[in-house]
């Protein structure tokens, strides 16, 4: 409504002015040498309204023809971009589904239509390294490297470059850049967390690791190869207070506890730990290295008066009584723990060789819960799936 009001005024207002240009009095005279022209005033003014408005019109055309260049090469260049982002995308597309013919056909048209753009070079980088064309590849990169935003993806692809088979030179130095270009970066910290466990470096790789499992893993690992027991000790404290009770890192602690002339506190250590979670690892830790069959019946029954009555206080102690040859204490102590878990694997393997003389099988076995692949000893690193930290112990049923 307000739209057709305002044209209804907007007419009526040229109207009246029509109207009043039509009543103007006078003449207009123009003398061109010999000729002169006279009209009247509404006429000359229409007559120089007109004039005008075919001058206005050669302007631009005019104008529109001195552009027409400027124009056409701004088409050209909106044409020859839309044609590389086009390319851009397929060639990103062939480098997911890792198409390396159709990648590199991408890659041309990305450099006829975009030229050494920075997701140009990117583009045609991956592609050559796709293709297997190494040397193309590491030109590409290294052009990337020299740009501001994209400077870290140029360093990342000279590490993998590099870091791939047959590696021409050491990829840690690439990899050093990209962490100085992207300070941080997951990626950087993930990579050198895996050379830092290919040189079976656990120090190094204990300072990356971030999961707690990780750490506590690492950090035994570690102690077991440190040159020092005190050091392996140090260790040994990272790994607990990453994850508090963790058995490799107590029986591992206990050892260089008693390789530093520190028994008692070995003893105390599991002691303590027995109350807590008594368990068969922990068992073995007890036990003085070299020790008569006798004196490790003797022992069990200090470390079994931390958690009397328990299943694995049980078990031991008729495992160290069979061992001792005290078989009426090994089955009543096997009895016992039977009636604490009925059908439990291990009282029923100590019954049998109570009655067959045979030798007891082991307690369990470490197995990764990542690919359950079993190993006899704990590892910081599954040996099949190399996943870090999912080593789990499973006792025998």
């Amino acid at each position: 409504m307000w739209r057709a009001t305002k044209l209804i005024l907007l007419t009526a207002l040229l109207l009246a002015l029509a109207w009043w240009v039509c009543t103007l009095p006078g003449a207009v005279t123009a003398h061109i040498g010999p000729y002169t022209i006279t009209a009247t005033t509404p006429a000359a003014l229409v007559l120089l309204a007109a004039a005008a408005a075919l001058l206005a019109v050669l302007l631009r055309v005019t104008g529109g023809l001195w552009r027409a260049p400027v124009h056409f090469k701004t088409w050209r260049d909106h044409r020859k971009a839309e044609a590389g982002d086009l390319a851009l995308q397929r060639g990103l597309s062939a480098i997911a589904a890792e198409d390396a013919q159709k990648a590199l056909a991408e890659a041309r048209r990305v450099a006829k239509y975009l030229g050494n753009q920075p997701l140009a070079l990117l583009v045609r980088a991956e592609a050559e390294r796709l293709a297997g064309h190494k040397a193309e590849a590491a030109a590409l990169f290294q052009d990337l490297t020299k740009t501001t935003e994209l400077r870290f993806l140029g360093h990342q692809g000279l590490h993998r470059l590099e870091a791939a088979p047959p590696p021409d030179m050491p990829a840690r130095h690439h990899l050093d850049n990209a962490s100085t270009a992207y300070p941080d970066a997951p990626w950087v910290r993930a990579e050198q967390l895996s050379q830092a466990l290919q040189a079976h470096d656990y120090p190094a790789a204990l300072t990356l690791a971030t999961q707690p499992a990780a750490r506590a893993a690492l950090a035994t690992a570690a102690a077991q190869a440190a040159t020092s027991p005190e050091t392996g000790l140090s260790f040994c404290r990272q790994a607990l207070k990453a994850t508090p009770g963790f058995l490799p890192a107590l029986t591992t602690m206990a050892a260089l506890l008693r390789a530093t002339g520190r028994a008692k506190a070995a003893r105390k250590l599991i002691s303590q730990a027995w109350r807590t979670q008594p368990h068969a690892l922990l068992a073995q830790a007890w036990t003085t290295p070299g020790a008569n069959a006798l004196s490790i019946a003797q022992e069990a029954l200090y470390l079994a008066e931390s958690a009397p009555e328990t299943l694995e206080s049980e078990l031991y102690l008729a495992q160290t009584a069979l061992g001792a040859g005290l078989k009426a204490e090994a089955n009543r102590h096997a009895t016992q723990a039977l009636s604490l878990a009925p059908g439990n694997g291990r009282a029923l393997a100590l019954l049998a060789a109570l009655q067959t003389n045979t030798p007891l099988p082991p307690a369990g076995q470490w197995q990764c819960t990542s690919c359950q692949a079993p190993t006899p000893d704990w590892v910081p690193l599954c040996p099949v799936c190399q996943k870090l930290g999912t080593m789990q112990w499973v006792e025998r049923a």
